[in-house]
């Protein structure tokens, strides 16, 4: 019976954290339960007990170092690992007193939405942090648009880069508006700076940017592509995020996962793609289905 009773509370708990939205202490609205960031004002999302004074942004601990994260993305897990590998020679090689051209580092993930880029990113925040290769551990989290309000041009945004003091910022939605991005990428490289800026954007609109605007690409050090998520990997992350639950999954079942994939993207009327497919669809059936079983 305790058994049960600790299983519905899972239940009921998860449920509850899907289906209950956040609201912005900015402007009041309600966003969803998983929402980094605000889509009225784009300011960040705290959860009550954890917001603060400052609307854009937030210096809260990654929430994951998990190489679950990186179900699918072996590619860009590599690439990552790669960085941290050149930050720890490029460290000695201070060490040895030797003179380095010293540009600002400037990422940006792209792909679409729900392909992972906000979970990596948080991963690859932590992994940047316990490498012990940054000039500052603090991380500064903010959208384009909020960071807009206060920085409005190339100089706005390049003065609060030296004023800023950060190891990483991280600045999410940079694909809403061109003419901002553009200033965006002339700010953060206007002058050398020892912050790490990775930049998340969805694909198609991004693209379409560096098409018009050539020149821009040579401001980005490096672009990591997020690609779709194959079935295969919707249903590795599927089991996971069940196990994380505190589920242990009969190998007989296993199989019939790959048809609850199929049978979410057959659904004209979901809306969600790639692993907001697990998130909000698959996985929020699920446990109103145990739910009602008790």
């Amino acid at each position: 019976m305790q058994n049960n009773n600790i299983k519905s509370a899972t239940i009921e708990n998860t449920q509850s954290q899907l289906e209950n939205g956040l609201k912005c202490i900015a402007c009041s609205k309600m966003n969803r339960s998983i929402a980094k960031y605000c889509r009225f004002c784009g300011n960040v999302i705290e959860k009550p007990s954890l917001q603060t004074k400052e609307p854009i942004v937030s210096t809260r601990a990654p929430v994951s170092n998990n190489d679950g994260d990186f179900i699918g993305l072996e590619s860009i897990k590599t690439k990552i690992q790669n960085y941290i590998d050149w930050l720890k020679i490029e460290k000695e090689q201070k060490k040895q007193g030797l003179v380095l051209d010293k540009n600002t580092t400037v990422i940006i993930f792209r792909g679409e939405t729900g392909t992972g880029k906000s979970t990596v990113a948080e991963s690859f925040i932590n992994k940047l942090q316990k490498s012990k290769c940054l000039e500052s551990n603090r991380v500064e989290r903010v959208t384009a648009k909020a960071l807009k309000r206060s920085c409005a041009d190339e100089f706005a945004i390049s003065q609060y880069l030296s004023d800023s003091k950060s190891g990483i910022l991280l600045i999410d939605e940079i694909q809403e508006d061109d003419n901002y991005l553009h200033e965006l990428l002339l700010g953060l490289t206007n002058k050398p700076s020892d912050t790490i800026c990775i930049l998340l954007g969805t694909k198609e609109p991004l693209d379409e940017f560096f098409k018009k605007n050539p020149e821009d690409v040579q401001r980005v050090t490096d672009f990591y592509e997020f690609p779709k998520i194959s079935d295969k990997d919707l249903n590795k992350i599927l089991q996971r995020k069940i196990s994380e639950i505190g589920f242990v999954i009969d190998e007989e079942i296993k199989d019939n996962f790959d048809e609850c994939i199929q049978e979410a993207k057959n659904d004209i009327k979901c809306v969600y793609k790639n692993g907001w497919l697990v998130e909000k669809e698959i996985l929020k059936k699920m446990l109103y289905r145990l739910r009602k079983l008790g």
